[in-house]
C-alpha cells in the first residue's frame, strides 16, 4: 500500500519487522501503570520447589541439675530456673524459690528438632527469677553431640556442660536426655521393614 509518497514494505522471512523505537520499551509510566494495576506481561512466577520432608525428632530432658552457680542476688538466694533453646524454639523449667547455687528440677521437658537443630546442639541458659525487674542470667551453656541420640533412640544418654557468664566459669549445668524420632524417616523404615 502506498501512502502519501511513501511505501510500506511488508515483512518477509527473510527480513524481520523492525520496531519503532517508541516501541522497543515500555516508558517509565508505562512500568508504573503496571505496577500499580498489579498487571504484569511477565509469565507467572514458577512455584517453589517441594521441599524434602525433614525428620522431627521429640527430645524429652529430665534429671535437669544445676551446681556452683554465681550468686546474683545480694541479700537473699537465686531463685533458678534453667531455660533450653535452638533457633526459635526454646522450653523452661518452673523456677524453684530459694534454691541457692544447687539445685535440681524434678520436671522433664520436650522439645521438637530437626535434624538441623540436633546439628546445631541445644543451649541450657540458667536464669534468677526477680519479680518485678529483668531476671539475672546466672550462666548459659550448650548440649552438643545430640546426634549421638539418634543411633540409640529411647535410650536415656546424660549430658554435661559448663555454664559461662561474661566468658568466665561460673558452675556446671548436667541432665538426661532421650530422643524419640518422627517423620519421614521413622515412618518409611516401619513401612519397608
Amino acid at each position: 500500500a502506498v501512502r502519501a509518497g511513501r511505501r510500506r514494505e511488508e515483512p518477509t522471512l527473510a527480513q524481520p519487522r523492525r520496531l519503532d523505537s517508541r516501541r522497543a520499551a515500555p516508558s517509565r509510566p508505562a512500568l508504573h501503570r503496571r505496577a500499580r494495576t498489579g498487571r504484569s506481561t511477565d509469565p507467572p512466577a514458577r512455584p517453589p520447589a517441594p521441599r524434602a520432608m525433614s525428620t522431627i525428632h521429640v527430645l524429652e530432658i529430665s534429671d535437669i541439675k544445676c551446681s556452683g552457680l554465681r550468686s546474683a542476688d545480694f541479700l537473699s538466694k537465686n531463685d533458678v530456673y534453667v531455660v533450653f533453646k535452638v533457633g526459635t524454639k526454646k522450653c523452661k523449667t518452673k523456677y524453684i524459690p530459694g534454691s541457692g547455687k544447687n539445685v535440681r528440677f524434678p520436671e522433664t521437658l520436650v522439645m521438637n528438632l530437626s535434624d538441623a537443630d540436633m546439628a546445631q546442639g541445644v543451649d541450657m541458659v540458667a536464669y534468677d527469677y526477680d519479680f518485678g525487674s529483668s531476671d539475672d542470667m546466672l550462666g548459659v551453656g550448650k548440649l552438643t553431640n545430640l546426634e549421638a541420640l539418634k543411633r540409640c533412640p529411647d535410650q536415656p544418654r546424660g549430658f554435661e556442660t559448663k555454664f559461662l557468664y561474661k566468658g568466665k566459669a561460673r558452675g556446671e549445668g548436667s541432665c538426661v536426655c532421650k530422643l524419640r524420632v518422627h517423620g519421614a524417616g521413622r515412618g518409611q523404615e516401619e513401612e519397608g521393614g
